[in-house]
């Protein structure tokens, strides 16, 4: 084994475990409270009548049925009776699928790239709160890899697997039948596309047929209808209104919608009908991985950008194509930015659970007392929370006043980085030069250390006892 691979595996297995040491500590009490209404309505009506009988589930079918199981398995062994066994035993499987994202990625990339994609903090923040695009980027990484090998049974099994998680991942199924189509012809594409419908189906229609109205409601109709927020330009008039809703910001959210969909729509056109062939070209210049990963990358990069919902969390896997172009597409500042302010946007909202005061959740449309969505958090939460407070009440009160300002100018960074990106890959993918997995040599980019590594700090101090 050489210097490069002991450090590559050593960073990984280091990660992990301090994931999973500081993991136990937190909990998205508000969007596991209603995860748990799934488990009980699940347990009493049947897992299809959760779209009828819940408040929310504003996923896919996967989601629902991934989280009823592993949550019976853990009530069976009786692991739930305390809130660090309950909460260390959910996120072993979330922990566990960023192991093996990890390591495909340093079996696939060299290490000066691949450590961009392994020391993730979007990843962390999955694992710390609690949801599932841990589990959707390592399934899309697997189909990627399929792709690669020419299984496209495989590749389209698991792309659906990851889109009925989530649905957006659904948008990867044209540069992935692309790349099969350009290497293998038409045959290999449709089997790739039959597998991917095929699967959809099997585990969509069942809840489907058995509540249409509901599942439309609950799966589609929400999110169409809802307000943007998070890390999204569509969300900055209402954090710079301090989330005074006006009825014309509801519009804001459809515009988003539309030019999300007009863009994917342009670029997976344009990438399947250009004459000298985009994915073709690309493939010859500089290989499938990178054809496959630019590509995918344009994708993830528009979304990001256009979507009304930036959930800090769907970074887990946007960003697990934009990782590979760190340093020589991409200037190593602005991805590390992409990496650290999901981050940054979370503990943005910090001074209300120190205050005891509430936060604004836009899913909602109403203020809720900060501390309540700790949930089954650690007792030590409360007591840093405590702690903070004491430290520095007068600097916590200023930031809580000012909260919208912070959070405004977070996201319009986050916006220009994304632009940018978007800018870069696009320029890259209509005119592709040889990639460069090795822009530096260092063992581990200073950079990257110095966007994660607050991330890092935070959550351990959370977890220190």
């Amino acid at each position: 084994m050489s210097r490069e691979e002991l450090v590559a595996y050593l960073t990984v297995a280091l990660t992990t475990a301090f994931l999973m040491f500081t993991a136990p500590t937190l909990m998205n009490w508000y969007d596991v409270h209603y995860f748990e209404q799934w488990f009980r309505a699940a347990a009493a009506h049947g897992i299809l009548k959760v779209y009828s009988v819940c408040e929310k589930v504003h996923y896919p079918p996967l989601a629902v049925i991934y989280y009823v199981a592993v949550r019976d398995l853990v009530h069976v062994l009786r692991l739930d009776t305390d809130p660090w066994t309950f909460q260390f035993s959910m996120k072993v499987p979330l922990a566990l699928c960023y192991l093996f994202t990890s390591l495909i990625i340093v079996w696939r990339f060299k290490w000066p790239v691949a450590q961009w994609g392994i020391v993730s903090i979007p990843m962390g923040l999955v694992i710390w709160g609690y949801q599932f695009d841990t589990i959707i980027a390592f399934l899309m990484a697997l189909s990627a890899v399929s792709v690669l090998e020419s299984r496209p049974v495989a590749a389209g099994a698991l792309l659906a697997l990851a889109t009925s998680f989530k649905y957006v991942p659904a948008v990867m199924a044209v540069p992935m039948a692309l790349v099969l189509r350009a290497r293998g012809g038409s045959v290999q594409s449709t089997r790739f596309l039959a597998a991917f419908a095929g699967l959809t189906a099997a585990l969509w229609l069942p809840f489907f047929l058995e509540d249409p109205g509901a599942f439309w409601r609950q799966v589609f109709l929400f999110h169409m209808l809802r307000l943007p927020q998070d890390l999204t330009p569509f969300y900055l008039p209402l954090v710079l209104s301090r989330w005074h809703v006006h009825p014309w910001f509801f519009l804001l959210g459809k515009v988003s919608g539309a030019i999300m969909v007009a863009g994917f729509a342009v670029i997976a056109w344009w990438m399947w009908n250009r004459r000298d062939g985009v994915i073709k070209t690309l493939i010859d210049r500089v290989g499938p991985k990178f054809a496959l990963w630019g590509t995918c990358a344009l994708l993830a990069a528009w979304f990001a950008l256009t979507t009304k919902v930036g959930n800090p969390y769907y970074l887990a896997w946007v960003y697990l194509w934009v990782f590979p172009f760190a340093g020589w597409l991409i200037p190593a500042w602005r991805v590390g930015l992409m990496n650290s302010i999901p981050f940054l946007f979370t503990v943005n909202r910090l001074p209300a659970p120190v205050l005891n005061e509430k936060v604004f959740v836009v899913e909602d449309l109403r203020w809720y007392p900060a501390l309540s969505l700790l949930g089954f958090s650690s007792p030590h939460v409360l007591e840093k929370a405590h702690q903070l407070r004491k430290a520095a009440p007068k600097l916590m009160w200023v930031w809580y006043n000012h909260m919208h300002l912070t959070e405004a100018a977070l996201v319009a960074c986050y916006t220009m980085v994304t632009a940018w990106n978007l800018i870069d890959i696009l320029r890259w993918v209509r005119d592709p030069r040889e990639p460069n997995e090795r822009p530096d040599n260092r063992p581990i980019h200073p950079l990257l250390v110095a966007f994660t590594l607050p991330g890092f700090a935070f959550a351990l101090y959370l977890a220190w006892p």
